[in-house]
């Protein structure tokens, strides 16, 4: 059993239905959620259920033998993220790869997702980002960086969930809004929970996040 927040009212953004809910910390940046959705972070069940999970941990390129070095700091996190055990791990499409160089799209505003943590029964969850968090897109030509190292040379991620949309803020100051439809493309963090990756399909890296205070605790995503 868990206790969901108590709605204040109901209202209407960009044509859309949220909800106004009422916490016992107020939560830093906007307080209106989709309907149905916990803020992460501020919300947690009254009790932890043990059991095994229907997420994944994937590790790339098994085919060199063996478990990758980061893989047991990539089941850990897995562990403080979920409160869960995987039920297995397994690799990502042949081909797969995390580019060295991707474009700066703008700053990060929040991040939607669908999760099994905790009980082992699906919610969807919505985090706002902090400043300092930066959104990259690889379908992007101009601002290309250089990918932060603790991504670029990761052999594990770690799945968080189903990823139902992300905002940024771009260099015009426009907030651009992504959109996802079924099937969900998945959420995943590096093993030190630094960097957000949102691929599609095991084989195709749609955006990543990361900067600021971003990481994965217990608690949810941070920063």
């Amino acid at each position: 059993m868990k206790t969901n927040p108590k709605v204040l009212k109901e209202v209407l953004y960009n044509d859309r239905p949220f909800a106004v809910i009422s916490q016992k910390e107020a939560p830093s940046g906007k307080d209106m959620l989709y309907t149905g959705y916990f803020l992460d972070e501020k919300y947690s069940p009254l009790k932890t259920v043990l059991a095994s999970s229907t997420e994944l941990l994937w590790f790339k390129n098994p085919s060199e033998g063996g478990k990758p070095q980061d893989f047991s700091k990539g089941l850990e996190m897995f562990w403080e993220f979920h409160q869960l055990e995987p039920v297995k791990a397994g690799e990502f499409s042949k081909g797969f790869k995390i580019p060295s160089e991707i474009a700066c799209v703008g700053d990060g505003l929040w991040i939607t997702y669908a999760s099994t943590k905790w009980t082992g029964k699906r919610e969807n969850y919505i985090h706002d980002h902090e400043q300092g968090v930066k959104y990259y897109r690889p379908d992007v030509k101009e601002n290309k960086r250089s990918t932060i190292i603790t991504a670029h040379k990761a052999k594990t991620l770690v799945r968080l969930g189903d990823c139902l949309g992300f905002s940024y803020k771009d260099k015009d100051g426009k907030e651009v809004e992504a959109s996802v439809k079924r099937p969900y493309p998945e959420l995943y963090c590096t093993p030190d929970g630094s960097v957000l990756l949102v691929i599609e399909g095991k084989r195709k890296l749609l955006a990543m996040a990361w900067g600021g205070h971003l990481d994965v605790k217990q608690k949810g995503i941070c920063g």
